[in-house]
């Protein structure tokens, strides 16, 4: 589950409705594949997330994901499943412990080390976690001031994962980050 398909999209931006930004765009995304989006600047990489987000509707043109489309969907209950993980996550200072339970769908000391650990596994980064000497007591610094990029990158999937979304996008040049599985279906 989680393929991801454009259908002869066509849309402009409700602000610029003279420039059209996509025209015929199709997409097929199978589950568990890695698709990067290249191009210059304005060409409608932005917009095809954008899309999938559904901060848009197209013009003409479907966007499904499992052979639903999402234009059908209750948006608020299909972003309950979608998380997107900027090139710039924000961190707050504090744990990493603190930091993934920000994601929490449920109360924080409902969340067991279980889900915990599981949520970072799924992310691949548990094995990094602890192989810190404070493992998740580790403080961050502001902003993620005391990891690495790409850690940092891993950190905000792995927060989202524990929210269990269920289609992840992870940004970032070089990232060796890997978007979760299914997780549960969308409901709505």
């Amino acid at each position: 589950m989680g393929r991801i398909e454009f259908k002869d999209v066509h849309f402009r931006y409700p602000t610029r409705p003279a420039v059209r930004v996509l025209r015929g765009f199709n997409l097929t995304v199978e589950p568990g594949t890695h698709v990067a989006l290249v191009g210059q600047s304005g060409c409608g990489k932005s917009t095809i997330i954008q899309l999938v987000e559904r901060f848009y509707d197209p013009l003409h043109g479907t966007v499904s994901i499992d052979g639903r489309d999402i234009s059908k969907l209750n948006v608020q209950e299909y972003r309950k499943h979608v998380a997107l993980v900027s090139q710039e996550p924000t961190l707050y200072s504090g744990t990493i412990k603190f930091n993934v339970l920000l994601g929490a769908t449920k109360p924080v000391d409902q969340v067991t080390q279980e889900e915990l650990e599981e949520a970072c596994r799924n992310a691949n980064i548990l094995d990094f976690i602890k192989s810190l000497p404070q493992g998740f007591d580790t403080e961050v610094g502001g902003k993620g001031s005391q990891l690495s990029g790409g850690y940092v990158v891993k950190r905000a999937v792995r927060r989202e994962l524990i929210t269990k979304h269920r289609w992840t996008k992870a940004t970032r040049r070089n990232s060796t980050c890997t978007a979760s599985e299914s997780l549960g279906p969308p409901s709505g």
